[in-house]
């Protein structure tokens, strides 16, 4: 991702970096400039005994310093206009890549399947959103310019002390700072991996802090209050902990380079003092080369810093290449199908278990979903209803010539093609922090009307039309400001808005009473003409006009026919249907 973003933006990054040496060139030369100013004041207030000259000398003393001074100042200008394009090139190349790197790591994870979603929480991807990619950021900007800037002024700080002042003053005070390299590399290990600690136990922070909110009022109603105050600050505490021994780490470090900067600094006072002092150096050079050994600390200490930078950018690199990394368990085929319309399904002897569960969620699983029909799904808790809907949606892997659509293996029908002729509202749906208006079409440009319609047939329309802004009212975070029921039928619309050749329903209707479902399975019915329907539900009344019903019990088909057939073979369709009616009449 970075080779790939630095071949098509070197150019950008080759400006600023020439900039930045443009910039360092012109601070260079201002201590030189400053020691000419010293040498030639020196000279001038111990001129020869000669009155004619001494006149004669000040006028020249003040043109030259007025000609200096002007030199400095152009080239003040010149810094400034240099760091305003170094920055536009580094600092603003370095924020397009993060912005890109967002749609990279965004459009992978709505590529991801279900099962990667299990292994990773929320808060664990958003971290890597927040601050793993501006860590990232700071390798790509500040890394770059530091790294430039420390390698460009230390080499050249060093030439110009040996150049222009003393190239033996300059060897002795150069030798502490040489030391810095083998500090940096012992602390860049040890900072690569306390980082990672760090991004690690945020991550873990982050994720239950996410779930906690979103999951307040259970906490709330359960009275665990102080159950979840003492896990959070558990957690608290251990990316405490790992914050602190990088604040350790770094609190050797920087002092350590600090303080290897003073003993240089001692070293140019001691022995240029000296020199100084016999005549050995002038005066304007000592003052040059003092000012060029603090420019020189600078860079030693940046070293420092950048490493640090590095490394915690290459810690959350890697962390944000986990994501990028991850392959979906459901493998596309380069040549997959596309379908137009999906006119029938079947299942032969499906077999299916999760990674790393020895468990089988589903066995022999015979099935046929033809054009039109009205199936109906039932079975006990756990019994792999869901699984199976997602195995029909593509979500899940499945073995070879187990599941055909059309007549064509899925394996070999892209997944997206066939997710778009099927429109699937699942158990545990989801609304936006939107409008219904949005909810329902997702932002696709729908007609009003068609809404509306659609929401009629789910029988909630009446009930939005009462909200403060109907179908435009915002419904809060995870549409809270709605019933559970107003939820599902609005995620019932949102299916029924597009057209499609099957409506995949898994037991989206819990929160509303029978005669409501029945009423809404009813409208479905009367509206979808032609139009296969797959209902997943616990309420077996809304199943008796289905076409064909399955019967689920420990992932395996113990039973399936209509709902007559069931009722009079007496197995567990009729016992539940019958417990079910029961209890209604209760």
């Amino acid at each position: 991702m970075i080779l790939d973003f630095l071949k098509r933006n070197w150019k950008y990054y080759l400006i600023g970096v020439l900039a930045l040496i443009t910039i360092d060139l012109a601070q260079l030369y201002v201590p030189r400039l400053v020691g000419k100013i010293v040498d030639k004041v020196e000279f001038f207030t111990n001129p020869p005994p000669s009155s004619l000259y001494i006149v004669f000398s000040n006028d020249a003393l003040m043109s030259f310093v007025k000609s200096f001074s002007a030199w400095i100042i152009g080239l003040a200008l010149a810094v400034f206009l240099g760091r305003f394009v170094w920055r536009m090139m580094i600092i603003g190349s370095a924020r397009h890549f993060e912005k890109q790197a967002m749609r990279t790591l965004f459009d992978k994870l709505l590529e991801l399947d279900p099962i990667f979603y299990g292994k990773m929480n929320r808060g664990e991807l958003m971290s890597r959103f927040t601050n793993d990619l501006r860590a990232v950021w700071r390798m790509l900007s500040a890394g770059v310019v530091i790294s430039t800037d420390a390698a460009f002024m230390s080499v050249m700080s060093i030439v110009m002390m040996g150049t222009f002042v003393n190239w033996k003053l300059t060897s002795f005070v150069i030798i502490p700072m040489l030391s810095i390299s083998v500090v940096v590399i012992f602390f860049g290990k040890v900072i690569h991996r306390t980082f990672a600690q760090v991004q690690e136990s945020f991550s873990k922070l982050s994720g239950f802090t996410e779930e906690s909110i979103s999951a307040v009022r259970i906490i709330k109603s359960f009275s665990v209050i102080d159950e979840f105050e003492d896990m959070f600050e558990e957690r608290a505490w251990k990316n405490l902990e790992a914050r602190m021994k990088l604040v350790l780490v770094s609190g050797i470090f920087w002092p350590m380079v600090r303080v290897i900067g003073s003993i240089s600094a001692f070293l140019s006072l001691l022995l240029g003092g000296k020199m100084a002092i016999l005549g050995e150096i002038t005066i304007g050079g000592f003052i040059a080369f003092n000012s060029y050994l603090g420019m020189l600390v600078w860079p030693m200490t940046a070293f420092g810093w950048v490493v640090n930078i590095i490394q915690q950018g290459r810690a959350s690199l890697k962390r944000v290449y986990q994501v990028l990394e991850s392959e979906p368990s459901v493998k596309e085929n380069p040549d997959s199908a596309s379908l137009e319309k999906l006119r029938y399904i079947e299942i032969n002897d499906l077999d299916y278990r999760y990674p790393d569960d020895k468990r089988f969620v589903l066995r022999k699983i015979n099935m046929n979903i033809n054009e039109g029909n009205f199936i109906g799904i039932v079975g006990t808790v756990g019994s792999g209803k869901s699984t199976l809907a997602k195995a029909i949606l593509k979500f899940l892997p499945v073995e070879r010539e187990r599941i055909f659509v059309n007549g064509m293996d899925i394996n070999d029908v892209n997944g997206k093609s066939l997710r778009g002729r099927i429109a699937y509202v699942p158990q545990e749906g989801f609304l936006f922090s939107d409008t219904i208006y949005r909810n329902v079409t997702l932002g696709e440009d729908i007609p009003e009307e068609k809404v509306r319609d659609a929401l009629k047939t789910a029988g909630v329309l009446d009930e939005i039309e009462k909200l403060p802004d109907g179908i435009y009212t915002k419904v809060g975070e995870r549409g809270i400001t709605l019933s559970g029921g107003q939820r599902q039928r609005v995620m019932i619309a949102r299916a029924l808005v597009r057209d499609v050749d099957l409506y995949l329903f898994d037991d989206c209707l819990s929160a509303v009473d029978p005669e409501t479902e029945e009423e809404i399975i009813r409208s479905l019915r009367s509206k979808m003409i032609g139009k296969t329907l797959v209902v997943i539900t616990h309420r077996l009344k809304v199943l008796q006009d289905a076409d064909w019903i399955y019967v689920l019990d420990g992932g395996n088909i113990i039973e399936e026919g209509t709902h007559e057939e069931l009722m009079k073979r007496g197995g567990l369709y009729k016992e539940m249907f019958l417990h079910q009616t029961v209890g209604d009449a209760v």
